[in-house]
């Protein structure tokens, strides 16, 4: 399971399941939640930003935020599909892995509402570049 490149949080996650403490394995996650929600701040913050300058220049924070929070997204499906699919079965049987697996959903729901949020400051972002050409709808 170890990977270079991978953030120190997610190495102690690791070590944590290892160490059969998915309790504390659950609060690490937990913290992926407060992740979601800075990126959220950051992108209605380019939001506001390009709303107010409707420039194309204006607008490529907007962009680069909403790429960085996609990768960010998507990164974290696959390493919650990695741990969750990887845990031992008899301590996922006998429930041990509960408040790991209650962590990942919850950071699941915080991650879902954040894509959310990029999937509508993708029309934001265009009715800001329609502003700049002062094109209308």
């Amino acid at each position: 399971m170890p990977q270079v490149n991978r953030p120190v949080s997610r190495n102690l996650v690791a070590m944590l399941i290892d160490m059969k403490k998915y309790i504390d394995a659950g609060e690490v996650v937990s913290g992926t939640i407060e992740t979601f929600a800075t990126y959220s701040r950051q992108l209605n913050g380019e939001i506001a930003k390009a709303q107010e300058m409707p420039s194309g220049v204006g607008c490529l924070d907007l962009v680069r935020v909403i790429d960085t929070a996609r990768l960010e997204i998507n990164d974290h499906r696959s390493w919650q599909d990695e741990i969750l699919s990887n845990l031992p079965k008899e301590d996922d049987e006998s429930g041990e892995t509960g408040p790991l697996r209650q962590a990942f959903s919850k950071s699941a729901i915080a991650r879902n509402e954040l894509l959310q949020e990029i999937m509508n400051a993708h029309d934001k972002y265009l009715k800001a570049q329609a502003g700049a050409f002062k094109l209308t709808e």
